[in-house]
């Protein structure tokens, strides 16, 4: 049985004079088997640093049925840490990884 998931952006680590993402929602579903949530240890919390000072954070959490969720001002183009973390349990490729 598949469960719906609600992947979270933040930008915890950015400039302090950044208004990045103030008042927007961004957020993805996904439908998740029981073991990809067991696996990513759900609701977690995933950083993601980029070496210049910003990180981004992925709050991921299960969604109860039924439950409507607000209007998303999309991912930002940043789907792909979503991606990895499906496919590989973190937000970045590990090294070697096709």
């Amino acid at each position: 049985m598949n469960k719906r998931v609600i992947f979270r952006l933040s930008m915890p680590g950015r400039p302090p004079t950044s208004t990045w993402g103030q008042g927007k929602n961004y957020f993805v579903t996904r439908m998740l088997s029981v073991a990809e949530i067991e696996r990513l240890k759900l609701p977690n919390y995933f950083v993601h640093h980029f070496g210049d000072g910003w990180a981004a954070g992925i709050h991921a959490e299960v969604v109860e049925p039924r439950t409507r969720l607000p209007k998303s001002d999309g991912f930002q183009a940043y789907d792909w840490m979503v991606d990895n973390l499906l496919r590989y349990g973190q937000t970045d490729k590990p090294k070697g990884a096709v």
